[in-house]
């Protein structure tokens, strides 16, 4: 534990265990339904089309079925962008490559996982690589693999903000998180209550500003007023037969069955009041809070954003035996409901419920941390005043010794 050769058989661990993973499920053959959209935004943009226009989109899908695929051609999808012009220039950066994309988040996944397990028995770290990569054989949270979804990046960017925590490039992950702004959201919220707000959001603004300025060289300066049209005017939401499975499933009773934008609002106040009730307690749990409400109440397929996961037990530390049958179990649930969601619909939204319901009541019932804590060169702590009003009491402790 903690020497060069462990840490070097522990990246070796994560790596096999990920090329086996890609090279058991990743299919090149496969045109990835979810991420052709975003490819064909990209393709849209240089010569002069509107993404965010629904009907110049669907016509550039059908238009093309050789590159994007057959699904379009008889219409039965009508296909919307909403993601920011961020995502886009992402998208274009990796070469608008669904494996490239998800080949990344995985590597920055296993990555984070030896990092946040490095002073922990090899047994720790093992269990941990084995969980992950068992949850994303068996969790449709892993559809990066059918449709090109993100999930795999997601997970890496939430991988890399547990370890970066407080240091000054902790904004960076959280900047490609506004790929979906509630998401961004959730995280960003966690870091901004606590002591530091200058400091923090510098962090967060920066890396977000060079973000949107490589958008404009990528893809010009019309994306985002285009992007602000179309979120203003609200024609990227055609009507849609997909059954929303967050809360609004559980409540057949109630006049309504998706909670659309509502719910979306409704999970953003509770991952700020999540946040800042909570803002002097382990910044990692609370961020598994924040997270998962955001995520299930957001509507329909919560789960293609739930690949992060496995990180929970990780990052608590919890045993090896717990860590194994946490995620697995967890995987086989979300397989089970998915499986049976004709059947069953109610079964996907009540696991969600119950996860994010659990990962609450940890956050609740979790100590507080004084580690995440940045340091004001303004504050009470620099000028060597120990009774500061930011100061925690593990703070006050720590200096006592």
């Amino acid at each position: 534990m903690g020497t060069r050769a462990d840490l070097i058989l522990r990246f070796a661990a994560s790596f096999a265990a990920l090329f086996l993973l890609f090279a058991l499920e990743w299919r090149p053959d496969l045109q990835h339904f979810d991420f052709q959209v975003w490819e064909a935004a990209v393709n849209m943009v240089p010569n002069g089309g509107n993404p965010y226009d629904p009907v110049a989109l669907n016509t550039e899908l059908q238009a093309h079925p050789d590159r994007y695929g057959s699904s379009y051609d008889n219409g039965d999808f009508y296909m919307y962008l909403s993601n920011p012009p961020t995502w886009l220039a992402t998208v274009r950066t990796f070469g608008s490559s669904a494996l490239a994309i998800s080949l990344a988040g995985a590597i920055l996944l296993y990555g984070s996982i030896v990092v946040l397990t490095k002073d922990r028995p090899l047994v720790d770290a093992m269990c941990a690589i084995a969980g992950t990569t068992m949850f994303a054989l068996e969790s449709p949270a892993a559809s990066s693999f059918l449709l090109g979804q993100w999930g795999f990046f997601l997970a890496g960017l939430i991988g890399v903000q547990l370890v970066a925590r407080s240091r000054s490039w902790s904004g960076l992950p959280t900047a490609f998180l506004a790929a979906k702004p509630h998401i961004a959201f959730a995280v960003g919220i966690v870091q901004l209550v606590r002591p530091g707000l200058r400091v923090r959001l510098l962090r967060l603004a920066v890396p977000y500003a060079v973000l949107t300025a490589l958008t404009v060289v990528f893809l010009g300066p019309m994306v985002w007023p285009w992007f602000v049209e179309a979120m203003v005017g609200g024609n990227t939401h055609p009507p849609t037969t997909l059954p929303d499975m967050s809360l609004g499933t559980l409540t057949p009773l109630l006049p309504w069955r998706s909670l659309g934008l509502f719910g979306v609002l409704i999970g953003l106040g509770l991952s700020s009041m999540i946040s800042w009730k909570w803002r002097d307690r382990d910044a990692s749990v609370v961020l598994f809070a924040s997270l998962a409400v955001a995520v299930y109440l957001s509507g329909h397929a919560f789960m293609h954003d739930w690949m992060w996961l496995p990180l929970v037990p990780v990052a608590l530390r919890w045993s090896p035996a717990a860590t194994i049958v946490s995620t697995i179990g967890v995987a086989q649930m979300m397989s089970l409901s998915h499986r049976f969601e004709d059947q069953l619909p109610h079964l996907q939204p009540a696991i969600g419920l119950v996860v994010t319901g659990a990962l609450v009541l940890i956050a609740f019932r979790s100590d507080g941390d004084s580690t995440d804590q940045d340091i004001d060169p303004q504050s009470s702590e620099c000028s060597g005043q120990e009774d500061g009003p930011t100061m925690t009491a593990a703070s006050r402790l720590r200096l006592q010794r």
